[in-house]
């Protein structure tokens, strides 16, 4: 391969890994963020309702992403989830309704996580102080099988027998919570950074099995801090151990110092938050607690589709912004009467008056039903237009009405005006004649 090919080649390859580059980076830039996914959801809110903000996740579900935005009324209740596609940058509802439960169970559970008092969470903290105990209940069981080959008395031998089985019993317990915890909330860690679908049924098993057996802890403590106490009897009872060694074989063989507060601590902690997964478990157990979420979202998804089709802009109305604008200018007062086809007025009336009555019993689907009805009504009305005889006889009356009046008072002036004249002649001549009366005559 000569030199110019290999330039041609490199040159290629630079080519293709920047057209690379801009598309990675443009994906990233135009991918859909939580906040648009926020925003996007505003439009179903209706009065007192909010969108409940916490920082989440997209969720997994069946090879896609998704937001889904909680939404919450005054009292902070959820009333609906708002399922945003990550690909479409907008709501989406299957028509598959196993995976629209699927998906809102798993916001359900996700945000109920993600809120919860952190005294309810399991922590790996709990998980330590009960690995602590088995270690501090191994140790004691350990210096328990030491005693056991010593030249003791048979029945000092039973007694320690039975302290060590009941000290099994205790390290049984816990062992099992903390494997069947740890992995709770390994699973419950993972879902919380990368929620999948498919995860949320078993983490609700979970849910309900993790915490099986905790409830005995407490009696099982007992019974072994009550075998001790009589282990403690029988050593000191004990003929053939030196007086020197009964107070060392007293502190081996009983319980170790913090086990009864630290079983108090684990049984009340595992308590509460058995509790708070359980109350989940039973939320989510069914989907009907989630049904009615989905219904919610059905019922504003209508309403929002009613508004669109009442208030979007229709450009087969021509002056006028929609269909509602141009009903209400149809069935206003002023022009109601003036319409050519009234028999269509009178139907447009009645059948608007239904849409309203199932709006207000947010019967949004079947009131969608009766648009197609109101938009042809609607543009038929317009398009015969006004009565225009009548509107013309109107006008026609109206400039009658007006010229008479004017004529009334052209006329009346003219009478005014001529009863003012003969007064001031009359005031001349009689003043020409007081005149000469009043003059004095010479002779």
């Amino acid at each position: 391969m000569n030199n110019n090919s290999l330039k041609k080649l490199m040159f290629m390859k630079k080519i293709l890994l920047i057209f690379l580059v801009i598309v990675l980076f443009s994906s990233n830039l135009f991918a859909l963020s939580l906040f648009g996914a926020q925003d996007i959801s505003k439009e179903y809110l209706s009065e007192n309702d909010m969108i409940d903000t916490f920082t989440q996740p997209k969720i997994s579900c069946e090879d896609e992403e998704y937001f889904v935005i909680p939404i919450v009324n005054s009292l902070g209740e959820s009333v609906l989830f708002v399922p945003i596609s990550n690909e479409l940058s907008q709501v989406y509802l299957s028509e598959t309704d196993s995976f629209n439960v699927n998906l809102i169970k798993t916001e359900y559970l996700l945000k109920s996580l993600k809120n919860s008092n952190p005294n309810n969470y399991l922590s790996s903290q709990l998980i330590d102080r009960i690995n602590s105990i088995i270690t501090s209940l191994n140790s004691k069981k350990a210096q328990l099988n030491g005693l056991l080959e010593k030249n003791y008395s048979v029945e000092l031998n039973s007694q320690i027998t039975i302290t060590i089985n009941h000290i099994n019993n205790l390290i049984v317990y816990l062992e099992d919570l903390k494997e069947s915890l740890t992995s709770l909330l390994n699973s419950q860690n993972s879902f919380l950074s990368s929620p999948d679908c498919k995860d949320t049924s078993s983490l609700l098993k979970s849910f309900d099995s993790s915490f099986k057996g905790y409830d005995k802890l407490s009696q099982a403590s007992l019974e072994y801090i009550q075998e001790s106490e009589q282990l403690v009897t029988k050593i000191v009872a004990e003929d053939n151990i030196p007086a020197n060694e009964i107070s060392g074989l007293v502190n081996l063989v009983s319980p170790p110092s913090s086990l009864n507060s630290n079983i108090n601590y684990v049984y009340e902690s595992l308590s509460s938050t058995s509790s708070f997964y359980s109350k989940l478990y039973l939320d989510l157990k069914g989907d009907e607690k989630v049904s009615i979420f989905i219904d919610n979202l059905k019922l504003r998804m209508e309403s929002v589709k009613l508004k669109d089709l009442m208030t979007s802009y229709d450009a087969s109305f021509t002056n006028y912004n929609n269909l509602e604008h141009a009903i209400t200018t149809i069935l206003n007062d002023e022009y109601k009467p003036y319409w050519k086809e009234q028999s269509e007025v009178d139907a447009l009336f009645r059948t608007y008056n239904e849409y309203n009555d199932l709006v207000s019993k947010a019967q949004y689907s079947q009131a969608i039903d009766k648009i197609s009805i109101l938009k042809s009504k609607s543009k038929a009305i317009i398009d015969s237009g006004f009565i225009e005889e009548e509107v013309e006889q109107n006008s026609v009356f109206y400039y009658i009405v007006i010229s008479v009046i004017i004529i009334i008072l052209i006329i009346f002036l003219i009478i005014i005006k001529k009863k003012k004249k003969p007064q001031k002649q009359n005031y001349t001549k009689k003043t020409q004649k007081d005149g000469l009366l009043s003059y004095d005559d010479p002779f």
